[in-house]
């Protein structure tokens, strides 16, 4: 296990850099998906045949976002969470073997601006688990776009 902050800790870097480096499939649970260097390895898991699957808050369906709109139009299954008032636990799994999760957005500002924590989790079956059946959980009510 390792620890990330931000402003400015790394954050986004180490997302990108294991996203490429993972071979497996993609699942998330964010509040919103804003990044733009997460998003362009996103893409390019997705165009290796990669699987990518995000479940964000409801919130954003209203929200114009370019970069879901290629998310998708890429292949990825992106949802909104119909039930939940607000996607707090937020996290990324990244099969076979990372997961991060914490109070890191995803996006810009959390990266220069907001004081942020993120947790890698490496090989840690059982939490990696957990999070899966949390992420089944969300995508079993939520809506597509």
């Amino acid at each position: 296990m390792d620890v990330l902050f931000s402003p400015n800790g790394g954050c986004e870097a180490q997302i990108v850099d294991r996203i490429h480096y993972s071979t497996g499939d993609i699942e998330g649970l964010l509040f919103m998906y804003q990044s733009e260097p997460i998003h362009n390895e996103l893409i390019l898991a997705l165009a290796n045949g990669r699987n990518v699957t995000l479940v964000l808050d409801r919130r954003q369906q209203w929200i114009a976002n370019p970069r879901l709109d290629e998310l998708i139009d890429a292949g990825a299954v992106c949802l909104f969470d119909k039930v939940e008032k607000s996607i707090r636990s937020q996290y990324l799994i990244l099969y076979p073997n990372f997961a991060y999760a914490g109070s890191y957005l995803f996006c810009y500002t959390s990266e220069i601006r907001y004081a942020e924590i993120l947790v890698e989790i490496y090989a840690e079956w059982d939490i990696m688990e957990k999070m899966h059946y949390d992420f089944l959980f969300h995508y079993d009510h939520s809506v597509p776009s």
